[in-house]
């Protein structure tokens, strides 16, 4: 299991930075609003080299129907279905492995699975044919 550091950074209206305040580690999906001390400014989260901007624009105040356990929220009401790509050569599975400058591919990146990769890539006794390209594994987009 990973854990990323993160330190929180408000921003004001200037796009400056007005403050830092370190954190200790923790994962940005178990994130909630019990985090957050103040509604009038945008707040970046950086991950590494991602920065997740955070701004609320609409509010309203707390209705009987809804959850009064102020940890819950945000409450996830979409989740966005993952894209897959298929493998450019036989167009029938699902990629595993991407390239990058490969010299021999029609596209930039080219998407293979297993065995298209293997095929193209790799000699009988599994040792690369050539390594003039980057190589990555591919999960989904």
């Amino acid at each position: 299991m990973k854990d990323f550091s993160c330190r929180r950074q408000s921003q004001n209206n200037n796009g400056n930075f007005t403050r830092k305040v370190i954190f200790k580690a923790f994962f940005l999906s178990q994130t909630n609003f019990n985090y957050i001390d103040s509604f009038t400014e945008s707040l970046v989260y950086l991950q590494g080299d991602c920065t997740h901007t955070l701004v609320i624009r609409d509010m309203r105040l707390i209705h009987p129907d809804d959850v009064h356990n102020r940890a819950v929220y945000p409450i996830i009401t979409f989740q966005l279905k993952l894209r897959f790509q298929k493998c450019s050569v036989c167009k029938i599975f699902r990629a595993a492995k991407a390239t990058v400058d490969d010299k021999w591919t029609p596209e930039n990146p080219c998407y293979f699975c297993e065995e298209c990769f293997s095929l193209l890539h790799q000699a009988k006794d599994g040792t690369p044919l050539y390594t003039d390209f980057v190589e990555f594994d591919y999960n989904h987009d």
